[in-house]
């Protein structure tokens, strides 16, 4: 179960993180289209930084809760590296098996953590 300041540290960093993009915040719907349609170059690249935001720093707010001792978000197998393509993969098994799991408007940060979360959960 996800504590409000486990979210909240994720949410933050996170944001902060992929604020740097040409893209202020990717959205589900974004993802869709993207998947469907295809986008710029320049967008496509820019969600590509997204996405290596999205992960670095769910990476970065899963460090801080081990560090102060509290429960991780999810909790990865192996070597416990997270790249982009890992998180690219979870959403597009869910785009392409169930496309509508999200609301369109629901930040891909958003997505990608409950994703995670189903994914590597802790036990």
């Amino acid at each position: 179960e996800i504590r409000p300041p486990q979210l909240m540290a994720a949410m933050t960093v996170a944001t902060l993180t992929g604020a740097t993009s040409a893209h202020a915040e990717f959205t589900w719907k974004d993802y869709k289209q993207f998947r469907t349609h295809g986008f710029s170059r320049a967008d496509e690249d820019a969600l590509n930084l997204y996405m290596t935001a999205i992960g670095s720093s769910l990476l970065a707010a899963n460090a801080a809760l081990a560090y102060r001792k509290d429960q991780p978000l999810f909790c990865l197998k192996g070597d416990g590296n997270l790249k982009r393509w890992d998180i690219t993969a979870l959403l597009d098994q869910f785009f392409r098996s169930t496309p509508n799991l999200f609301a369109d408007g629901m930040p891909l940060t958003t997505a990608s953590l409950l994703l995670l979360q189903k994914n590597y959960p802790c036990q």
